[in-house]
């Protein structure tokens, strides 16, 4: 067991003490035991989801292996808060166990989320699973567009409930309805799959912040259940895990026109053959094209799920290489080349290494 308690949240932590003397927080990796009173009450982490695995057919990229009959939720961008009350005090959980930072903590109990999410709790029947967003949260992307959303600064988009009474997660139906009783928001939710219509809303979230206000999809059984039955009946489709998509984030993201440039040279020399002056040298030489096929066999290594974070590490030491002996002697002499360099890298590795 070890702390819940970090520097950013001990203005947390010392609230709810005062408010809850006695109270005790333990942490065991993501999950979080609270002692008070004499009862120990747990709270789990939500688990760790998959991606989908995609396919394209006539212009449309296709979840593979998704029930009919799960639906796919609009996936916020933004903090994923654990909820728990005890004695109308709150104790929110981050997604790696430790208590939620002040700032936002305090945001949310001079807000009327505070009363709502005591409501959602049911007495510590409850534990809320959703994202905390806005420009107030922990995350500081899209504030105007979330401000406008939520019509103020701090928001809670609740996805899913575990009950502890029946030790399941409830299902969605009865989660929507806890989230409207709560005056708290649900997720913009597809109830019926139309490939279409997931493609056209997925152009649609490109156009919202880039991306970076709703990330994609979560798809999910309707009736939920045990941890066990929520891994496997739930898995994400990220914009930026999606290729096509992902080129077009980073293009839009990249704030160093030369970053993108030498992205690009790096694209076309390793996927596509050729070399790209005046951002690259003209002729390729033996050891150049040795490094290519060292990085084509990483790229195919990193296929297999499990082995992209290997093949990443490996990737990012040997693009390193390449970047410095194919870019041209006017482009290497460029003000911020290094800072251009590191970034084209961290983009191809986002593009070719974590996407599909």
């Amino acid at each position: 067991m070890s702390s819940a308690i970090s520097s950013s949240n001990i203005n947390t932590w010392n609230f709810i003490s005062k408010n809850l003397p006695g109270i005790e927080l333990f942490k065991k990796g993501r999950s979080v035991e609270i002692e008070y009173v004499g009862k120990r009450i747990f709270l789990p982490p939500y688990p760790e989801i998959d991606s989908v695995t995609l396919i394209r057919k006539d212009n449309l990229i296709i979840p593979e292996n998704i029930p009919n009959d799960w639906v796919a939720q609009w996936k916020a961008n933004g903090s994923n808060i654990r909820i728990f009350a005890i004695d109308d005090v709150l104790i929110a959980i981050t997604r790696g166990g430790y208590l939620l930072d002040w700032r936002p903590y305090q945001s949310i109990m001079d807000s009327p989320l505070k009363e709502n999410l005591i409501h959602a709790t049911m007495n510590g029947r409850y534990i809320l699973f959703g994202e905390l967003v806005g420009p107030k949260s922990l995350v500081k992307l899209c504030m105007e567009a979330w401000r406008e959303y939520l019509n103020g600064d701090i928001g809670y988009i609740l996805f899913d409930v575990y009950d502890r009474i029946a030790d399941i997660f409830i299902d969605l139906k009865n989660v929507k309805q806890l989230a409207e009783s709560s005056n708290l928001l649900f997720p913009p939710t597809e109830w019926e799959l139309d490939v279409d219509v997931l493609n056209k809303r997925l152009r649609d979230f490109l156009e919202i912040c880039d991306g970076e206000m709703w990330e994609g999809f979560v798809f999910k059984n309707r009736e939920r259940g045990n941890f066990l039955e929520i891994k496997e009946k739930t898995r994400k489709w990220r914009l930026d895990e999606t290729r096509e998509f992902a080129l077009e984030i980073y293009k839009r993201r990249s704030k160093m026109p030369l970053s993108w440039k030498i992205f690009e040279a790096l694209r076309k020399f390793i996927i596509e053959g050729y070399l790209d002056p005046p951002i690259t040298i003209r002729e390729s030489n033996p050891s150049i094209l040795e490094i290519r096929n060292d990085i084509l066999s990483i790229l195919k290594e990193s296929k297999e799920r499990a082995m992209r974070e290997k093949a990443d590490k490996k990737i990012k030491e040997v693009l390193n290489v390449l970047v410095d002996a194919i870019l041209s002697e006017e482009v290497r002499g460029s003000e911020g080349i290094k800072k251009a360099k590191n970034e084209a890298i961290k983009i191809f590795r986002k593009v070719y290494i974590w996407s599909q």
